[in-house]
Order: C-alpha cells, then structure tokens, then sequence
C-alpha cells in the first residue's frame, strides 16, 4: 500500500483537525451571514490556457498541473 503523501503547498488535515477547522469555518460564516454576506464557490480546477502567462515569470510555481 502506497503512504500518504502530501503535494507542495496543499495543507492535509487528520479528521481531528479537520473537524475542529470545519466547526471554526461554520461559525465564521454564520456571523458573516447575520451582515449580510453571501458565500462565492471558486473553481479549484482551471484550463491550463486561462493560468500560464497571468502571473509573470514566477506563475508556473503557483500552478500544479497533472497530465
């Protein structure tokens, strides 16, 4: 069986902590709503053609890409 491996620059959370940061996250949004706000969903998965050439000559550290 393959270990658990992590990629650069994506945190992994155990479930403990992922259950404290979802509960932490739950509240935030909660007094964010009693303002008036609203939530926005971000795409975590973009064409590559809409990422290289945005972010200078540094971008293509930013992005990962599978193939």
């Amino acid at each position: 069986m393959r270990k658990n491996f992590s990629i650069s620059g994506v945190p992994d959370f155990d479930a403990e902590s992922s259950r404290k940061r979802n509960y932490i996250i739950q509240i935030i949004k909660k007094h964010f709503e009693l303002f008036g706000f609203s939530s926005i969903q971000t795409s975590s998965i973009e064409k590559k053609s809409t990422l290289l050439g945005n972010y200078g000559n540094e971008g293509e550290k930013l992005i990962f890409q599978i193939f």
